[in-house]
């Protein structure tokens, strides 16, 4: 399996358990404007409606386990396309 997501990482520190309600609030916020946006595709007036969905990396870890992959890795490398810096997740099921 080969994903290309953008991650994130919570820090390391008490801090931290401020982030992940605020991170669901801002979350919860852009699926309400792309709902919005949808319901104006659906009326015929075109949007382009452009989302950038982060990912909790150890979430993500979970649940690719939970799925049954193992050997979960991440790479960033440069790409072609724009030749910049894109998270890249690996993992194989089954093996």
């Amino acid at each position: 399996l080969m994903i290309h997501l953008p991650l994130y990482d919570l820090p390391d520190a008490k801090v931290s358990i401020l982030f992940p309600p605020i991170i669901a609030f801002a979350k919860h916020l852009s699926d309400l404007k792309a709902a919005v946006d949808r319901r104006h595709l659906l009326k015929g007036k075109w949007k382009p409606v452009m989302r950038r969905l982060r990912f909790d990396r150890q979430q993500l870890i979970n649940q690719l386990q939970n799925m049954g992959f193992s050997r979960i890795e991440f790479r960033k490398f440069s790409v072609q396309s724009n030749h910049s810096y894109h998270e890249f997740v690996f993992a194989t099921k089954g093996v």
